[in-house]
């Protein structure tokens, strides 16, 4: 009797832990979902929503900034196609532009 309790125990135990995990945040689903088709901005806000409503669960937090990581990624790389497209398409407006931030930057740096 006690071999076979001492075999249940461990069994036990790992289902529950099991179950757990299973049942997380609905808001956490949400995200991870959103996460595996690369939809950065609404994993970000069902994280984020996972995160309030269960602060004590780091793998909320990790998920959570994990997705603002990405979303960040996915908006530089948003803004330097349009900077590129912008260079190839209108040349000297590109030169205007920077000799215009240029000045903008040399007159910060004076004050």
């Amino acid at each position: 009797m006690r071999i076979a309790l001492a075999r249940l125990v461990p069994v036990a135990l790992l289902a529950a832990v099991l179950a757990g995990c299973a049942t997380g945040s609905s808001a956490y689903k949400k995200g991870y979902t959103a996460a595996k088709v690369h939809d950065w901005d609404t994993a970000v806000a069902h994280f984020r929503t996972a995160v309030q409503e269960d602060p004590d669960k780091p793998e909320y937090r990790i998920a959570l900034e994990r997705a603002m990581m990405e979303a960040a990624q996915d908006a530089y790389g948003s803004i330097e196609e349009t900077v590129e497209e912008a260079i190839t398409q209108r040349p000297l407006a590109t030169i205007g532009l920077a000799l215009g931030i240029g000045f903008l930057i040399g007159a910060a740096w004076r004050r």
